[in-house]
């Protein structure tokens, strides 16, 4: 089975996110200063290579999500209802809860409302993973189950 036309154009911005989040990863010292004029980011030193931290582990992260749909995109050709989608469904909320605690630890750093909003914003990303996880998860019971029944 062919992918559609619809799942074909998300593959395409899939991978236009991944590039230009893969070249945001070079640029983040320099871009994170210019999103938070007039207030600087945390003090110099130790605080700002935390901050700065935060951002990768969250760049890197987000990277990771995109391959997971990626490879989700792919299996939608046969039976979307398998193991392997359940396990990069929990990939998925495990890595925006990574997500979350670095940005959550970002908002401690430097007390932005924009870094508490994006943290709960990814929380519900997280939690809206782990129940399409369990979804899929009793979907592929009931298929395994059913394909016992003659």
């Amino acid at each position: 089975m062919k992918l559609s036309v619809i799942d074909r154009i998300t593959a395409i911005l899939l991978c236009i996110t991944f590039v230009a989040g893969f070249a945001f990863l070079f640029f983040i010292p320099r871009i994170i200063p210019m999103m938070f004029t007039p207030k600087p980011i945390p003090a110099q030193g130790f605080a700002r290579a935390l901050f700065l931290g935060c951002w990768y582990v969250g760049v890197l992260c987000g990277l990771s999500i995109i391959v997971v749909l990626l490879k989700m995109i792919n299996s939608i050709k046969g039976d979307p209802f398998i193991k392997a989608n359940v396990r990069r469904l929990w990939l998925l909320g495990v890595l925006a809860l990574v997500i979350v605690f670095a940005t959550g630890f970002a908002y401690f750093l430097s007390f932005r409302v924009l870094l508490l909003l994006l943290t709960v914003a990814e929380l519900l990303c997280a939690l809206f993973a782990f129940v399409l996880c369990a979804v899929f998860k009793r979907a592929v019971e009931y298929r395994d189950e059913n394909a016992l029944v003659i």
